[in-house]
């Protein structure tokens, strides 16, 4: 056929050689096609002649894009554009095309179409945008790796904007529709919220897209069908609305919107992209949903958790915390967000129970742990545990394992606080301790009692006959004779001395202040405690004998000085020099290491030193703590110092410490006191010397035979009238008969059948005027104000020294000697 240009040209020749080249009618039949043509069709001449273009549609391209372009040409303009249509073989081709219509007397006739061949271009251009999307995608995905850190607005604006710059768009939104009654803008780029809020949400585009799970391409003549959106896509120029659902039916989430004021056709990968990126969208939102849910049943748990006042560990299998509560935290000082991630084993248990428990917690694990013993052992057991500032606590375990697909993931541990309750249980056994200890001096001080009084009966004796024997053989106090006696009469007093300390340290007596003279307690104390140091140690004395009396009690003063001895005994293991001290200070501004405050003024200070291994720095704020004791177990109660703190304070006193590595030196201080010095145990023998007048008649009554006979031979020398008696009965009878010839009564307290208090009350019912003298050597139940209470007049301790006992009763008979 004629073709509408120069044949035999050299254009036509070359436009035939490299173009592809058709010609079609009015009506769009082809009537004329170049070997070019049937080579990138697949078809012959004969095939397509007569045939319309639809012979090559591929379906990739929407009805209006055909529709536009038969709009433009049948209206005698040139329409430009990119096709994509079938080959024979079923695969795809790309062409450039430009049509042109061909007039014949201002009518159009033909339709002349040059193609060039893009599907390599294409190609190309879809694999760059692929990568580019792939990229995309691994961007979108790498942020939904770090959930934790991004809330659901950021990423759904982020993933907007990496949709819009993939696909060269500049207007889109993501709208949250989980149905049709609710709907809201969740992000946008480029839209008017104005125009957009009721036409897009409520559009039927919409609604039509939540019931479709492909992206749906909407074009200009298909927007126009919509009058009721047609206000929004026409004010804003809308050519092409693309949508597609986020998530599925069960779990919709919403709708991804992008639209384009151009007529936009999208390939195959750019719907995959599109739709790949909304179901990220989903996950990503469903994820956040749950998470959220979870936090939220999480934190009703940890509510749950926190309020319990038990502590609730859970630890993976390497021991590190996954989960504390608020008990825990405490208990422990830090806050649960500290905790987490901390290894239990590493930071909580003292290091030498760490790798035994490390072990245990590893044989949990085990699965061939046996449900027997040791599995109970490791389900509830008590360890000691660190806090953060060091202390220790004691905790009581339950433990429970968790298991994923049968295999043990994790352990669940609630333990209970039970320090206090062992401390009290400790404190318990102490005082249960401290209790038998006690017994047992009680049961000392009883002994010591009744040893006591024989013993006192018996140096009442020697006392008495040594006296006597210097009166009468030695009284010039001269001689040989005079000196063996001498020494007889020291020894008895220091043993009397002896006997009084012990008696006054096994009595519980209330604490009496008077002016006590430190040296001569000092002195004796060490004579009564010389037997109970060992040899190996040695004594020095430094002792002012013109210190002022001191303010204190003489028998709780022993105490003080005792359990300081034996503290320097065990502090120098036996071995070493103790140095005892004795003098006066005066004090401007000086710090009790007891009571922890400032003292100043007139002391006298008891110093002890010793030359041991010193007090540890951190033990000297407790050494005076009832109970706090560096001894090991069974060799010492953890008492001596908190009853000497006792004691001292009682008196008004402080306690300084002075140590070293050389040593210790406990200072006390008491203060001075105003009066006489009560010196007991310094005494002097008197000469005994008659009175002017014994006409008078002395009872004595002794279960002691050789206290009798000597008190007996002392007053019947003097010249007075004696009776005695062994049987206090006896001599209550001989009294009831002739109570008249009796001027005085002296008697011992502790007898068979009568004790003297009894016999003297007795007697003073006949005779209420009767002096009377009690002794005793050593007795619980009557003291010096009890024995006036009954109107005893005299009362005197054994042994009496000869010359108080003829003061006592001179005073009483109202003679003068």
């Amino acid at each position: 056929m004629e073709l509408p240009i120069p044949e035999n040209s050299p254009l036509t020749e070359a436009l035939l050689e490299d173009a592809i080249v058709s010609l079609t009618d009015i009506n769009g039949k082809i009537i004329f096609v170049n070997d070019n043509f049937c080579t990138i069709t697949g078809y012959s001449k004969d095939e397509i002649i007569g045939n319309k273009h639809s012979l090559f549609k591929s379906g990739k391209q929407s009805d209006a894009v055909y529709k536009h372009l038969w709009e433009t040409i049948s209206t005698g303009n040139t329409w430009k554009g990119e096709l994509c249509n079938r080959h024979k073989n079923g695969n795809f081709y790309h062409i450039d095309a430009t049509i042109t219509p061909i007039h014949d007397d201002n009518n159009t006739k033909y339709y002349f179409a040059i193609n060039h061949d893009i599907t390599t271009q294409k190609q190309l251009i879809e694999s760059s945008q692929k990568r580019a999307q792939q990229q995309s995608l691994l961007s979108i995905l790498g942020q939904q790796s770090i959930l934790g850190t991004i809330t659901v607005q950021f990423f759904i604006e982020q993933v907007l904007s990496v949709i819009l710059g993939v696909l060269d768009l500049h207007m889109g939104c993501i709208i949250e529709k989980a149905n049709q009654n609710n709907a809201i803008i969740l992000a946008q780029h480029g839209l008017d919220q104005a125009s957009y809020t009721t036409n897009i949400v409520d559009s039927e585009f919409i609604n039509l897209t939540l019931q479709t799970p492909s992206p749906l391409l909407f074009q200009h003549n298909q927007l126009k069908d919509y009058s009721d959106t047609n206000s929004f896509f026409s004010t804003n120029d809308i050519s092409t609305f693309l949508t597609c659902r986020i998530g599925e039916k069960e779990n919709l989430v919403g709708v991804l919107a992008l639209f384009s004021k151009e007529d936009r056709e999208f390939s195959q990968n750019d719907k995959d992209f599109i739709h790949s990126v909304s179901n990220l969208i989903a996950n990503f939102i469903l994820k956040k949903r749950i998470e959220k849910a979870l936090n939220k049943e999480k934190e009703t748990s940890q509510k749950y958790l926190d309020i319990v006042d038990v502590i609730i560990l859970a630890l993976n299998k390497n021991g590190n915390i996954i989960l504390a509560n608020k008990k825990a935290a405490d208990i422990l000082d830090y806050s649960q967000d500290e905790l987490m991630g901390m290894n239990w084993f590493n930071h909580f248990i003292p290091i030498d129970n760490r790798e035994k428990l490390k072990i245990y917690f590893e044989k949990f694990f085990s699965p061939e742990l046996n449900h027997g013993r040791l599995q109970q052992k490791l389900q509830n057991h008590t360890n000691t545990i660190i806090t953060k500032d060091g202390s220790q606590r004691v905790i009581k375990w339950n433990n429970t394992l968790f298991y994923e697909n049968g295999n043990p993931v994790s352990t669940l541990s609630s333990g209970e606080d039970i320090t206090e309750f062992i401390a009290a249980q400790k404190e318990k056994e102490a005082l249960q301790k401290e209790l038998i200890q006690a017994q047992k001096l009680e049961a000392i001080g009883l002994l010591t009692s009744g040893i006591a009084h024989d013993f006192n009966n018996i140096l009442a004796s020697i006392l008495g006959f040594s006296s006597l024997a210097i009166e009468k053989f030695a009284p010039e106090g001269e001689g040989k004779l005079y000196e063996y006696l001498h020494e007889i009469d020291k020894a008895g007093i220091r043993a009397r001395n002896i006997i009084s300390q012990l008696l006054n340290y096994s009595q519980d007596q209330e604490n009496k202040l008077r002016a006590v003279y430190l040296p001569a307690i000092v002195e004796d104390t060490l004579t009564m405690l010389r037997s109970a140091i060992p040899t190996t140690m040695d004594f020095k004395q430094d002792i002012d004998s013109s210190v002022p009396a001191a303010l204190t009690d003489p028998s709780q003063l022993n105490q003080v000085i005792m359990n300081l001895l034996l503290n320097a005994r065990d502090a120098m293991e036996y071995k070493g020099t103790v140095t005892i001290k004795v003098s006066e200070h005066k004090y401007l501004e000086d710090y009790c290491d007891a009571c922890h405050e400032d003292f100043s003024g007139h002391y006298v200070e008891l110093a002890i030193s010793d030359t041991g291994k010193g007090i540890h720095h951190e033990h000297l704020d407790k050494i005076f703590d009832t109970h706090f004791t560096t001894k090991e177990k069974d060799k010492g109660y953890g008492v001596g110092l908190s009853n000497v703190n006792k004691i001292v304070h009682e008196s008004g006193g402080h306690i300084a410490v002075d140590t070293s590595d050389k040593g210790t030196t406990f200072r006390i201080l008491y203060k001075t006191a105003k009066g006489k010095n009560n010196t007991e145990t310094q005494l002097e023998q008197k000469g005994i010397e008659a009175p002017i007048d014994t006409n008078k008649h002395i009872m004595i009554v002794d279960d002691e035979n050789s206290i009798t006979v000597f008190m007996s031979e002392l007053f019947s020398q003097i010249g007075f009238t004696v009776s005695s008696f062994i049987d206090p009965t006896q001599a209550l009878s001989k009294f009831i008969k002739s109570p008249e010839t009796y001027d005085l009564l002296i008697t011992d307290q502790t007898m068979p059948a009568l004790t003297g208090a009894e016999l003297a009350t007795a007697l003073l019912k006949v005779k209420p005027d009767l002096p009377i003298i009690l002794m005793t050597g050593h007795s619980d139940i009557i003291d010096e104000d009890k024995a006036h209470e009954l109107n005893i007049k005299g009362f005197l301790k054994k042994p009496v020294p000869t010359h108080e006992l003829l003061e006592c009763v001179y005073s009483l008979l109202k003679i003068s000697e």
